[in-house]
């Protein structure tokens, strides 16, 4: 829903000092050819220019809604939760290049929040099994180490259980910088909502050192093709992406196209207003709508979270158990295709079941399986579509992960017969 002229008005006085902050232009336009919205003052490919979703502003006074502004990114945080509100920013492929962090532990204090607010430090969340979940990601800002740097402020942060911050939330991140390179330019919004979550051994808390444990992560993503004049070109055609994904260790039963919603919906859940700059006669069409686009599987795993190996003969998927002629080649595949993956062979059946430890982990099940494992094999390999051959008895495990150390890793069991 669009707003008032004098909310406009409003903003035109309350951001003007971004012109002072320069924001970083990621457009392969040169910065004279972007469109400057005259009503607000914000410039084409900088974080409010499609609005701003709650009118936040560099007021104290206004502790639960005080407006960040960064070289690349703007921000509401909210004294009370000790979260951002919500975090906007622009994305096309001239933001992403070969920087990364300055060094090992980037995290760091706001320094644009006043000492009068509730601050989180590095180390606000240690102790509380959530990670420090980036809302602009570090991934989305590595074409300038500092640029990069200033995405580990922790007001830029909310307590993300590790199965949703490296699984299904970072395969939809992932997604939207493979649409970057592919040529298109995104604006986004990302924010936390709810109160609640358990983190990842499975504790269920509302708050920790007064932050408060947020149980969804939403996102809002307008599509466009990298151009100028970016207001005016919006159609009732134009792509728009929300999610709304459970911030607890199921969120993995389904991958993030499962979590697509409406932007509508997210604006009544939140009450915030999104891309209010757009003309409401197309900004009502493309905000009622759910995208249904059909993603590919590649974009919907995370290399921290894959999808499960799968075992072929042929062209047929082997599950569970499976008779094949002895000396029979099994195909196997995963994505995302970059994962570690390991087959174990096992000539006998043994029980995996265990109870966590002290810390609420799973003792790693490859150990055990490798115990067991004195009379076979492994192979050890990251390509797609490898391929073993089966000649005796037995029972395969399949097991990929973002690298050997992987606490979390994907199983997949498969007991041959093999006839002769």
């Amino acid at each position: 829903m669009k707003k008032s002229v004098n909310q406009k008005v409003f903003l035109f006085f309350s951001l003007s000092l971004i012109f002072m902050t320069g924001f970083y232009s990621c457009s392969q336009n040169s910065p004279d050819s972007k469109k400057q919205n005259t009503e607000t003052g914000q410039k084409e490919n900088t974080a409010l220019y499609m609005g701003n979703p709650s009118s936040a502003e560099q007021n104290p006074e206004q502790k639960d809604n005080y407006l960040v502004i960064k070289n690349t990114f703007a921000l509401s945080y909210n004294n009370s939760t000790r979260n951002p509100n919500w975090v906007s920013w622009h994305l096309c492929s001239s933001d992403m290049g070969s920087s990364g962090r300055n060094d090992a532990d980037s995290f760091h204090e706001e320094e644009n929040i006043p000492d009068t607010f509730n601050k989180n430090t590095a180390s606000s969340y240690k102790g509380s099994g959530y990670d420090r979940g980036h809302m602009c990601p570090s991934a989305d800002r590595t074409s300038d180490a500092q640029v990069n740097e200033e995405t580990f402020t922790m007001a830029n942060m909310v307590p993300q259980t590790n199965q949703n911050n490296g699984g299904t939330w970072a395969s939809l991140e992932s997604y939207c910088r493979n649409l970057a390179k592919s040529g298109k330019e995104l604006y986004i919004i990302s924010g936390p909502s709810g109160t609640g979550a358990a983190n990842r051994n499975g504790i269920f808390r509302t708050e920790w050192n007064g932050i408060n444990i947020p149980s969804y992560t939403w996102k809002v993503i307008l599509v466009l093709t990298e151009g100028t004049d970016d207001i005016d070109r919006i159609t009732k055609n134009t792509r728009t992406i929300a999610v709304k994904i459970p911030n607890n260790p199921s969120c993995l039963e389904n991958t993030w196209d499962n979590y697509r919603v409406s932007i509508d919906s997210l604006e009544e859940e939140t009450g915030f207003d999104f891309f209010s700059e757009i003309p409401d006669s197309v900004e009502n069409v493309i905000e009622s709508l759910t995208d249904s686009t059909a993603i590919d599987k590649n974009d919907l795993y995370s290399v921290y979270y894959p999808m499960p190996v799968k075992f072929y003969s042929g062209e047929e998927e082997l599950i569970d158990s499976a008779e094949i002629p002895a000396g029979s080649k099994i195909r196997l595949s995963t994505y995302p295709e970059n994962n570690w993956v390991r087959i174990y062979y096992s000539f006998e059946e043994f029980d995996t079941s265990s109870s966590p430890d002290e810390s609420g982990y799973y003792p790693y099940i490859p150990e055990m399986i490798e115990q067991k494992n004195e009379a076979g094999a492994n192979i050890e390999t990251t390509a797609n579509n490898s391929s073993i051959t089966v000649s005796q008895n037995c029972t395969l495990w399949a097991l990929s992960g973002y690298d050997k150390s992987s606490s979390c890793p994907e199983i997949t069991k498969l007991v041959i017969t093999c006839s002769h």
